[in-house]
């Protein structure tokens, strides 16, 4: 593949990007590939998703589906069996 003039699928080096206007840029379209992704998982595995961002800006973005008491409440009450006698529950500490 020498000599491939477009990135495709190669890894990305994750260090921070200096610039404010690129940063913002990227994280945009960062964004938008996985607000895509997202959909895509849902539609196609009838799942229950919440992601919650922040943006260089301070800016929060959110893509919740179906709503977002129902993922939050499934999250509050998961618990996942990891083997024979292991259960974990997540417990909301107040």
């Amino acid at each position: 593949m020498e000599g491939k003039k477009t990135t495709g699928r190669r890894k990305i080096s994750l260090v921070k990007i200096e610039k404010d206007v690129d940063r913002y840029s990227t994280f945009s379209e960062r964004r938008s590939g996985l607000y895509k992704k997202a959909s895509k998982l849902v539609r196609e595995n009838d799942v229950y998703l919440g992601i919650v961002l922040s943006s260089p800006a301070d800016k929060a973005y959110a893509f919740v589906h179906p709503t977002h008491n129902l993922v939050i409440d499934r999250f509050m009450n998961l618990k996942i069996d990891l083997g024979e006698q292991i259960l974990l529950k997540i417990h909301v500490i107040k």
